[in-house]
């Protein structure tokens, strides 16, 4: 996932989403994919076909564009402060 997503923002924020990411069971981790694109599961032709992206937020939340499979991140400085958002 990691490997085939653009990612418009800032590395550390990037980096910490990933972190939290690897830190949810693989049921959260289809509730967050489902979130941000509106599937639960991989394309059969896996990430590399799903065109994911990521973007920044300047709100404390998430933002989901799912018919574009673009997820806003939010500008989290810290890891516990992603591991939170991303449990929203």
């Amino acid at each position: 996932l990691q490997k085939y997503t653009r990612v418009d923002i800032d590395f550390p924020i990037a980096s910490l989403l990933w972190s939290s990411l690897e830190k949810l069971s693989n049921e959260d981790r289809a509730i967050f994919l489902w979130n941000w694109t509106g599937s639960d599961k991989m394309a059969a032709e896996g990430a590399k076909v799903m065109g994911l992206r990521l973007s920044s937020t300047r709100g404390p939340n998430f933002i989901a564009h799912t018919c574009f499979k673009t997820l806003d991140v939010p500008n989290c400085r810290t890891q516990e402060e992603m591991d939170t958002a991303v449990l929203i």
